[in-house]
């Protein structure tokens, strides 16, 4: 297995925050979720989910908690809405492979 650690910076409300994916972030989505992170970040890229908002917050939310322990999905919401394109640097700066990967699934 490669290595899996990225970190991105946002900013909400004038404040910033740093966010941290890694095996922690991914093991804690897969509870949240009961399903695989990858194919589950496929299925949005390809316009295949329902819930695609809330599994969003979710792993900015669950990306907060190494460095912002209180912040909650308030926040989380803020980041993705003042930068919508924050899940996707974290899965690059994480992992440009599993970004690829993800990509690929999704047929990009």
């Amino acid at each position: 297995m490669s290595r899996f650690l990225g970190e991105v910076t946002a900013i909400a409300g004038g404040q910033s925050f740093k966010l941290r994916l890694d095996m922690l972030a991914m093991a804690n989505l897969e509870d949240r979720w009961g399903e695989n992170v990858l194919q589950v970040m496929a299925d949005i890229e390809g316009g295949k989910r329902s819930k695609m908002f809330r599994n969003l917050i979710d792993v900015v939310e669950v990306c907060l908690m190494r460095h912002h322990p209180d912040a909650g999905e308030m926040v989380a919401a803020d980041i993705l809405s003042e930068d919508p394109g924050v899940v996707d640097k974290l899965f690059s700066a994480a992992s440009p492979k599993a970004s690829e990967a993800s990509a690929a699934a999704a047929g990009k």
